[in-house]
């Protein structure tokens, strides 16, 4: 068990990719804090989890809220200890198949908004409690629209955060 008596977080636990990383997470003995928006959602990935033997708590969150980010990281530390992982999953909202020039520029911006966005709160606010708790991993993803240009997907047609890894100390 590779991450045995490791605290991690999952920003964005109730989509597909982040649900599937914390059952990954929690098959290799991490306790997991499953962040998103919605309860209801991220009540049904715990109870996956948990019937799988693993270990999920529920904590929802608005990533794009500096506050609250720091607020329930403070939360998971005093009830767990340290978090040592970081995966940072969280739908962006971007516009796929409609040719840039018909959509608005609202729809535009909300992916690289709502991206770096919730990057900066959850990274930064996780990246200082790792650098006084002994380190950790941060982790996450990004699209190949975010490497080069593919036709009729909106704000992912602009440069994005790449993934980010940082060793454990």
């Amino acid at each position: 068990m590779l991450l045995k008596v490791r605290n991690a977080i999952v920003y964005g636990a109730s989509g597909a990719v982040g649900a599937a990383v914390a059952m990954a997470f929690t098959r290799e003995g991490a306790r997991v804090f499953l962040a998103a928006r919605h309860k209801d959602r991220l009540d049904a990935v715990a109870d996956d989890i948990r019937t799988r033997g693993g270990m999920a708590e529920v904590m929802p969150v608005d990533a794009t809220d500096k506050q609250a980010v720091e607020a329930q990281l403070a939360l998971i530390s005093d009830k767990a200890g340290p978090v040592k992982i970081m995966f940072n999953a969280i739908d962006w909202g971007d516009t796929q198949g409609e040719p840039l020039g018909t959509i608005s520029l609202e729809k535009v911006l909300r992916p690289v908004q709502t991206g770096l966005t919730t990057w900066f709160y959850t990274g930064t606010a996780v990246a200082d409690h790792m650098a006084r708790n002994g380190g950790g991993s941060i982790v996450g993803i990004s699209a190949n629209a975010g490497r080069q240009a593919f036709p009729n997907v909106g704000g992912l047609e602009l440069p994005v955060l790449p993934s980010s890894i940082f060793c454990d100390s």
